[in-house]
């Protein structure tokens, strides 16, 4: 009875090891099928958290432009094309950027046509509590089509809105002023784009090294702050001029290089 025990326990054992070397592989095809699933799980929430993980991503900064550079992205007065382009870098509650505003327009105005005027932001955040806000509140009023005649709102009544705990409904009623939708312009005054947007001309200007404002790039050269209107004219005429002067030189050159025409040769009558 006990041999006969002893034969039943190896016969057990022995179908016991051959029922593990069956199931053994076919654990090891299921671990395999776990993890396909989980790397095609992985892949299906990148592409629903906004595409493959080499495509670039929607909510990525706009790029930094170099004051020689004018993008689409930037707010300009004047022609497509012209003789000189003046970039400034403001900050809306400087009151240096407010007295120069003046002669800005002035010039902009006695040059139309042949100088282009470009404002970028750079809000001194450090002193100027309401800098950012009012850029982005200029930024909100240009997503409406009215960057231009909300940027002379700020800096002409600056007086008005600089020492307010929270200029939020200064700005709203000067939108009012200008018929503006006033829900859009509350929810993009305070969006996350209007900052992306500030930012970005902000860091253009650490790139350039500004550290004040105003700051002015005159076709794309940095200059001293002009002490008034006309040390601002003249440099902007005697730029203008340059390039006449040059265009001009330039045609005459192409002129005397044009060949002459031939004269008709005289017809030859043969002798008879």
């Amino acid at each position: 009875m006990e041999e006969l025990s002893k034969r039943n326990r190896k016969k057990l054992n022995k179908q016991k090891g051959e029922d593990e070397e069956k199931q053994s592989p076919r654990q090891g095809k299921l671990l395999v099928v776990g993890l396909i699933v989980a790397v095609a799980a992985g892949i299906f929430w990148l592409m629903y958290r906004g595409g493959s993980p080499n495509s670039p991503s929607e909510t990525s900064s706009p790029r930094i432009v170099s004051p020689a550079e004018v993008s689409a992205e930037d707010h300009i007065k004047g022609p497509e094309n012209p003789i000189v382009t003046l970039v400034e870098y403001g900050d809306f509650q400087c009151p240096a950027c407010a007295s120069y505003h003046t002669l800005v327009e002035q010039l902009a105005e006695e040059f139309e046509g042949e100088l282009q005027v470009v404002y970028r932001h750079f809000p001194l955040r450090s002193i100027h509590r309401h800098a950012q806000i009012a850029a982005q509140a200029a930024e909100a009023a240009a997503d409406q089509g009215y960057f231009w005649e909300y940027y002379d709102s700020l800096y002409e009544k600056q007086d008005e809105w600089v020492n307010t705990r929270d200029p939020r409904s200064l700005f709203r009623e000067y939108a009012d002023e200008l018929t503006l939708n006033l829900d859009q312009f509350d929810a993009y005054m305070n969006s996350d784009e209007a900052k992306a947007k500030v930012d970005a001309d902000y860091n253009s200007g650490t790139a350039a090294g500004i550290d004040s404002t105003p700051t002015f790039f005159v076709n794309g050269d940095k200059i001293a702050n002009p002490q008034g209107l006309e040390p601002f004219q003249r440099l902007i005429q005697q730029l203008i001029d340059s390039e006449k002067s040059e265009e001009e030189n330039m045609q005459e050159s192409t002129d005397s290089t044009e060949p002459e025409e031939a004269a008709p040769e005289d017809e030859i009558t043969p002798s008879l």
